[in-house]
């Protein structure tokens, strides 16, 4: 298989994509789930939308980033960030969201300000969802990479059933 031609570059090129939508999944969701779940008001307003949108068949609107990023490398990466990014977010929400109140209540009385909470209590806490949504998310990334990929290969001339002639 990988004598055929074209087929190591391809595979390069696909892990290439899978890569850039992997790391950008996971500094996007990083940044949201963050700032969703450390403020009350955006967690209830954003929390519903980014819940609807996880749940939304993604496969339903690929058809819309071939139109809006072209056919290429940036759809496949856009499209696999779109998958990878919700699961970063929901876990990172949920691990933010099930920090103990003493701990932080416990925090505050000795002194510590936000950023001192944040490195020393959240950002421990959350570490283990951090990484669960991240295996999700690389499962999902890989999935939406090569359904974009899939989706972009038009050329089946060169395909052929019949085996090579000797």
């Amino acid at each position: 298989m990988f004598n055929t031609r074209g087929v190591p570059v391809a595979l390069q090129v696909t892990f290439y994509e899978l890569a850039i939508a992997f790391v950008l999944s996971v500094v996007i969701g990083m940044v949201v789930g963050l700032a969703v779940g450390l403020s009350k008001f955006s967690h209830r307003s954003f929390m519903p939308i980014i819940l609807l949108l996880y749940g939304t068949p993604q496969i339903t609107i690929l058809p819309l980033f071939i139109l809006y990023f072209g056919i290429g490398a940036a759809s496949k990466i856009a499209f696999g960030v779109s998958h990878g990014i919700f699961p970063i977010i929901v876990t990172i929400v949920a691990g933010v969201q099930n920090i103990k109140p003493i701990l932080l209540v416990s925090a505050r009385s000795m002194g510590a300000g936000r950023w001192q909470i944040f490195r020393w209590v959240i950002f421990p806490h959350m570490i283990p969802s951090f990484f669960a949504g991240m295996r999700l998310g690389m499962t999902a990334v890989l999935l939406g990479v090569l359904l974009a990929v899939e989706a972009h290969s038009t050329d089946t001339t060169q395909v052929s059933t019949n085996p090579p002639q000797t």
